[in-house]
């Protein structure tokens, strides 16, 4: 058995058919939530456990599923076997979108669910039932990817259960997906898993996250266009990339990298010393790079610019 703090704890499951993603999301007054409560499969779907957690939940309800069972069947299973269904909260939702949900009568109340077509939520030890009915309407109302969908429903949750508010402000969040179709790899299928373990604000920060791993999506589209030799196209995307992680580093070196590849020795020795900042001898750099044959050779420090 996992001990839980007597704190609420929200969270969302949800497919999305045409992105072809599936995912969870939560937040709660726990340390570390997403370690202890939200597990997945791609191609297969994604089971959250909390109040008092049963980890076994997560795993064997995957290979339930995996196994042939839909969510209602693998709950049904798991509840059966089970010496402290009361205290169990437990969502399971599949590939399909087809979802089933269980809030025990001994959860902290207010404890409970409300499913929808594709996702459920649930949340515990809150102050009032509209705190599950708020997350489905955000989540409904929402735009945008999977993750900020289900983002949004942690928010509205959130206000919602603010005022008499038990067991003290929210401590840690996490947001998964998975890939809904099966994988050759499992890598593959495992898209997104942003956690923030402990913090003052951590919905704030896992928005945050959310926007770092938006840029190095645009700056991973930039590589592959630096591949086909399309630079001004390259150099747009690491511009939102940059723009939306300004405290990376390493995207800058990533843009410079790129440049000089390509042989855009001006804009790639300016972006490499904004990547390295004050104190950092470009030169040198640029000559090791050269020397390893990630680039072409520099130019000399006096000669002009082609």
């Amino acid at each position: 058995m996992v001990r839980m703090p007597l704190g609420g704890t929200l969270s969302i499951v949800a497919v999305d058919r045409r992105s072809g993603e599936m995912g969870a999301a939560v937040l709660s007054q726990s340390f570390s939530v997403g370690s202890k409560t939200v597990w997945s499969e791609p191609g297969v779907g994604v089971v959250v456990a909390q109040g008092t957690i049963e980890p076994t939940y997560g795993p064997l309800g995957l290979v339930l599923l995996k196994g042939g069972k839909t969510p209602p069947q693998a709950l049904k299973s798991l509840l059966a076997t089970d010496p402290r269904p009361g205290v169990r909260q437990v969502m399971i939702i599949d590939a399909r979108g087809r979802a089933a949900a269980h809030t025990g009568k001994g959860c902290l109340p207010e404890a409970g669910y409300l499913a929808g077509r594709g996702f459920s939520v649930q949340a515990n030890f809150v102050n009032a039932k509209r705190v599950w009915r708020s997350m489905a309407a955000a989540f409904r109302g929402a735009r945008g990817t999977l993750s900020e969908r289900m983002v949004s429903a942690l928010e509205a949750g959130e206000q919602a259960s603010r005022g008499a508010k038990r067991g003290g402000a929210a401590r840690s969040a996490a947001v998964v997906v998975v890939a809904a179709l099966p994988t050759n790899t499992p890598w593959e299928g495992r898209l997104l898993d942003l956690r923030v373990e402990s913090s003052d604000a951590p919905l704030r920060e896992l928005k945050a996250l959310l926007k770092v791993e938006e840029a190095y999506g645009h700056a991973a589209s930039a590589e592959e266009l630096f591949s086909k030799g399309d630079v001004e196209r390259a150099a747009r995307e690491f511009s939102k990339a940059i723009s939306l992680a300004p405290q990376s580093p390493e995207l800058r070196l990533w843009l410079a990298l790129g440049m000089l590849q390509q042989g855009e020795s001006k804009a790639g020795e300016r972006a490499l010393r904004s990547a390295l900042g004050r104190g950092q001898d470009a030169k040198a750099i640029l000559r090791e790079l050269a020397a390893r044959g990630m680039i072409g050779t520099p130019r000399p420090p006096d000669a002009p610019e082609p």
